[in-house]
């Protein structure tokens, strides 16, 4: 896949990537024009699309058949058409991308991280608290910190919780490393009670991240650029399942809170 300087790639090859995901080349490019955005007529989504009309209905129909887009106000005319949240299509990639070879799971993150990229870089409205988003589901908020972290220019800083007894870390934990960014990821002590992460310590060091340890972690944090962070709100590491996470778009408060880290990283120990 093909990366800009941001780390994200062009549309013609995320368009090229759903097209392998089931995705017409006319619904693709239908879905990217018009994600965050608000609802749209057909006529607007062809134009955005660059799709002619007539080829833009029968896309739209297929989209709206997927449950990927919705119909706003049904008695409403001329009707106007908003895309679904993409978490919907994440779920669908993550599960395609579990029954295909492992190589495929390295696009589908990048693939994953473009879409909410480009569904929180679209205009919103006038609202002064969309700079907190709640999520609920881990597998949203692990997509969510794919995105995220895929915009870095400059920094990257992470902090992560034991997970219950009786459970393993999230596999894949890890970022991906670019060139000119700086990458730093503290871990509460009990991680080193696993072999499997143990194991990756010295590849991942390598590839350009920092590690260091503490006894405890008071909260999960992904903090990128001292602008926008994902905030882990539950007792504990989570992999799976149902929790409550918090991203915040404030410039002020990810600073503080990225202060807050390097506190902590400052009495932290280096990776064995």
């Amino acid at each position: 896949m093909s990366i800009d300087a941001r780390g994200w790639s062009d549309e013609e090859q995320l368009v090229q990537y759903l097209a392998e995901f089931g995705f017409g080349r006319n619904e693709a490019r239908i879905y990217l024009a018009a994600l965050g955005r608000p609802p749209l007529r057909v006529a607007e989504l062809a134009e955005l699309a660059d799709v002619n009309r007539p080829k833009a209905y029968d896309a739209l129909r297929q989209l709206v058949d997927k449950g990927l887009f919705e119909q706003e106000d049904a008695d409403q005319e001329p009707a106007r058409f908003k895309a679904a949240d993409p978490m919907l299509v994440v779920q669908r990639l993550r599960y395609q991308s579990a029954l295909e070879q492992a190589d495929r799971v390295a696009d589908t993150t990048l693939l994953v991280a473009d879409l909410f990229a480009r569904y929180y870089a679209a205009p919103q409205g006038d609202d002064p608290f969309e700079y907190v988003e709640l999520i609920r589901n881990s597998d949203a908020a692990w997509a969510r910190r794919d995105a995220i972290t895929a915009g870095a220019e400059k920094e990257v800083v992470q902090a992560r919780r034991m997970t219950r007894p009786g459970t393993r870390p999230r596999a894949g934990d890890e970022v991906g490393v670019r060139e000119g960014v700086t990458y730093r990821a503290l871990y509460e002590t009990g991680f080193l009670e696993f072999p499997q992460f143990v194991a990756r310590l010295a590849e991942r060091e390598q590839r350009g991240e920092q590690i260091r340890f503490v006894d405890r972690v008071p909260v999960g944090i992904t903090a990128v650029d001292r602008r926008k962070c994902l905030l882990s709100l539950n007792p504990m590491g989570l992999t799976s399942g149902q929790g409550s996470w918090v991203v915040l778009e404030q410039p002020a408060l990810t600073d503080l809170l990225t202060n807050a880290f390097d506190m902590l990283w400052e009495q932290a120990r280096p990776a064995p």
